[in-house]
């Protein structure tokens, strides 16, 4: 009973989430559009909206996901399709950690812990690698349970 109000609190919160995602990306392109008619626009202007609009595209993608995985859970949560979902939300927090390396390089060089071969690591590009790989380690211990499971129901 605890445990369904928790998980029922957490689906709410994501489907919050996604929602002011949806809505600040739309706020967000009537203003830019809105900055580029009036002529206030400059090339770093420019490259920093379209960074924070695929970062908000990769969060929102990753939520719905997210939530289509709630889905499962309700079944049977040791299937390949949760399997993909945890590989296909690694995937997108690798490519925003690429894009957080390459944005915070160009544009913010001095801002970083430390740059290695010219890339500029900042403490945001190490917590989405970190969860990149969470994911992909769920998405392979997932994996190796299903086949457990697998083996045990031939087994019976």
């Amino acid at each position: 009973m605890k445990s369904e109000k928790i998980k029922s609190l957490l689906t709410s919160f994501l489907w919050l989430s996604l929602m002011l995602i949806i809505i600040s990306l739309i706020v967000g392109s009537i203003v830019f559009i809105c900055e580029i008619i009036g002529d206030k626009t400059t090339l770093s202007f420019l490259f920093k909206k379209i960074y924070i609009a695929i970062v908000l595209l990769g969060y929102s993608l990753a939520i719905y996901i997210l939530l289509r995985l709630t889905d499962n859970f309700k079944e049977n949560p040791f299937i390949q399709s949760s399997v993909k979902r945890f590989n296909i939300i690694g995937y997108i927090f690798f490519i925003e950690a690429i894009i957080e390396a390459a944005y915070s390089s160009i544009f913010n060089p001095d801002h970083g812990l430390v740059q290695i071969l010219g890339l500029n690591i900042t403490i945001g590009l190490v917590t989405l690698v970190i969860i990149s790989l969470t994911f992909f380690l769920i998405a392979d211990v997932f994996n190796k349970a299903i086949k457990i499971k697998e083996y045990n129901d031939l087994t019976i």
